[in-house]
């Protein structure tokens, strides 16, 4: 299974929580891990963690359902959720599939 694949089983769940682990970011539905600071863009408001008010914007994206996303290989994974978008920044060393790292199970 290709990463565009693998990532796609997420369209449609709930990201059900948000994890502030202590050199990375974890979103629950499937298993995301931002190991580069996530953003969130929301009505021509961009957030990228650690800012401030980052933590409640993040957390405000809980009970949202995942409606799309897009794979820029290397640079980003955009996950639309509502009105939201979640970026996830990838890097050649840090791709998709060690974002995923296997975790897209259901958690729900």
């Amino acid at each position: 299974m290709n990463d565009r694949e693998l990532i796609g089983q997420i369209v449609g769940e709930q990201l059900s929580a948000v994890s502030f682990v202590q050199d990375y970011v974890e979103f629950h539905g499937p298993v995301i891990r931002a190991f580069a600071g996530p953003i969130v863009e929301e009505r021509g408001d961009t957030v990228r963690f650690p800012a401030p008010s980052s933590r409640d914007k993040l957390c405000s994206l809980i009970a949202r359902s995942v409606s799309s996303f897009e794979l820029i290989d290397g640079l980003e994974l955009r996950i639309r959720l509502g009105g939201a978008d979640l970026i996830v920044p990838l890097d050649a060393e840090r791709n998709a599939r060690r974002a995923l790292r296997g975790c897209i199970s259901k958690i729900l």
